[in-house]
């Protein structure tokens, strides 16, 4: 089984219209990769979110409140 978290929390750095980019756990630096976010998730620039590892790539789910 792989070691990584599959569900964990990162920094919302920036909303465009590919995505989202995330400072990661342990990381000062936003992601230069953007990542995609479930439907109906609400995120906000600068908040915490509730990520899910899932086929090799992150979804993010929303802002945690």
């Amino acid at each position: 089984m792989n070691s990584e978290k599959q569900i964990f929390t990162a920094t919302a750095a920036e909303i465009t219209a590919e995505g989202v980019t995330l400072i990661l756990p342990g990381q000062t630096e936003a992601t230069r990769k953007a990542y995609k976010r479930l439907a109906g998730a609400t995120v906000t620039a600068g908040s915490q979110v509730l990520c899910a590892r899932d086929s090799g790539t992150i979804v993010v789910m929303g802002n945690i409140v």
